[in-house]
């Protein structure tokens, strides 16, 4: 066992974690997209900056590829993909 796998299982397992937390909120504006209910719009608050930024990030890596923006549900969708498959990556290495 190498002195440096603690430290890459550890980073592994916090990128396995962030991207969890970033797909909950995800799901939370996914679901207020469609109803508006009270005790999620929270949730929605407190990922807002997160969530913001991570879809802009999606956004501008797809306008570049194909010359078009995306809707919120589009960004939303393709978000929710990448995160699963980082989500599979890190499960795969670690």
């Amino acid at each position: 066992m190498s002195i440096f796998f603690i430290p890459v299982q550890i980073a592994l397992h916090l990128t396995f974690i962030a991207a969890s937390i970033l797909q909950f909120f995800l799901v939370v504006r996914t679901v207020l997209l469609w109803r508006q209910i009270e005790w999620l719009k929270v949730f929605d608050s407190t990922g807002k900056v997160l969530v913001d930024k991570y879809l802009d990030m999606i956004n501008q890596f797809f306008g570049r590829i194909f010359k078009r923006r995306l809707s919120t549900r589009g960004k939303i969708l393709l978000g929710m993909i990448f995160l699963e498959l980082v989500r599979l990556l890190a499960g795969v290495i670690g």
